[in-house]
């Protein structure tokens, strides 16, 4: 008797089980049928072809169980290809934001970050006299606007743009930020790090491929930079020949 009563229990608590799992399986399907149904009468046949490869799926997953255990890789997005408009479109409004930063007394450099589709997910100037910021370079100022907007720190699928190519510290954070490709200027013999003194780009301790582009409205932002800094040079000399000179001693004679 008490194997008897304890086979009808291991049987009454499988054949619960199993109950459990029809209804479930019924409240999906009544799910559905709704939806169709509701779909049916606002005619959207778009949204009746997807969900009808969505119930698909999902019954061949419930007839086959075998595929879910086995998932498809991950999809490795890849880097926007910024027609030759768009590229000159985006660099035109970044001279002009370059510009604006010039006359605050800022070196005229602006960048901005769009995201797989085109879309402007961050942009920044040279704030480092503004703020008293050593880190104040406008792509570290677009990095960290497009990052707290898209809520994650890479950005394979995106594309920088900046009037003037990257220094060493710049480079190294879109390195680390997985930047997918990097369009600029004017090069930078003296300070650029990605094919002016240095490139970054290619170096063995770059564990990200980033694709370069350079040269882009380059006569332009290199004009820009260059009266800027004519302009401070020669306010410099100003300065200093009005600035009130104190006693000069005489100049030293030798016996």
């Amino acid at each position: 008797r008490q194997h008897r009563a304890g086979g009808s229990k291991r049987a009454g608590w499988s054949g619960r089980s199993f109950s459990w799992e029809a209804v479930h399986g019924a409240g999906q399907r009544l799910s559905w049928a709704v939806t169709l149904f509701d779909l049916f009468c606002s005619q959207s046949s778009l949204e009746l072809g997807a969900l009808w490869r969505g119930v698909s799926l999902a019954a061949s997953v419930h007839v086959q169980p075998q595929l879910a255990q086995h998932p498809r890789p991950p999809v490795v997005p890849t880097p926007i290809a910024c027609a030759d408009d768009q590229r000159l479109l985006w660099m035109e409004r970044l001279l002009r934001l370059a510009r604006l930063a010039g006359s605050r007394g800022e070196v005229p450099v602006a960048a901005v970050v769009l995201d797989g589709r085109g879309r402007c997910l961050g942009w920044g100037t040279n704030q480092r006299q503004t703020r008293q910021d050593p880190l104040g370079h406008a792509e570290l100022v677009a990095l960290r606007q497009a990052a707290g907007l898209r809520g994650d720190w890479r950005f394979n699928d995106s594309t920088l743009l900046v009037t003037l190519e990257p220094c060493p510290m710049c480079a190294g954070a879109l390195i680390q930020a997985r930047m997918g490709t990097v369009v600029f200027g004017a090069a930078d013999p003296k300070r650029g790090a990605l094919g002016g003194c240095l490139d970054l780009s290619i170096d063995p301790s770059a564990h990200h491929p980033m694709v370069v582009l350079g040269g882009v409205l380059a006569a332009e932002a290199q004009d820009l930079l260059a009266g800027w800094f004519r302009q401070q040079r020669r306010q410099q000399r100003l300065d200093r020949s009005t600035r009130p000179s104190g006693r000069r001693e005489a100049p030293f004679q030798a016996d």
